[in-house]
């Protein structure tokens, strides 16, 4: 994620797996773009779980200062 690269790859792959999932594609992406805006402005390097909600579909995220986490159910 740190790449402009890697955030673009992950970002059409979290997509097309939303939109097969029957979640709204664009609206997961706000969402997590949200998420990502208040991690970088938290200090906290433990891990936070958040969720996102869409058309029933849940993804639950979890980060630290190296890793990301997305645990999807339906």
């Amino acid at each position: 994620m740190k790449q402009e690269s890697g955030q673009k790859d992950f970002g059409t792959v979290f997509s097309l797996l939303s939109n097969e999932l029957g979640a709204n594609p664009k609206s997961v992406m706000k969402q997590f773009e949200k998420l990502l805006k208040d991690a970088k402005k938290s200090s906290s390097t433990s891990t936070a779980t958040n969720v996102i909600k869409s058309n029933g579909v849940k993804f639950e995220v979890g980060y630290s200062t190296t890793h990301l986490y997305i645990y999807i159910t339906k």
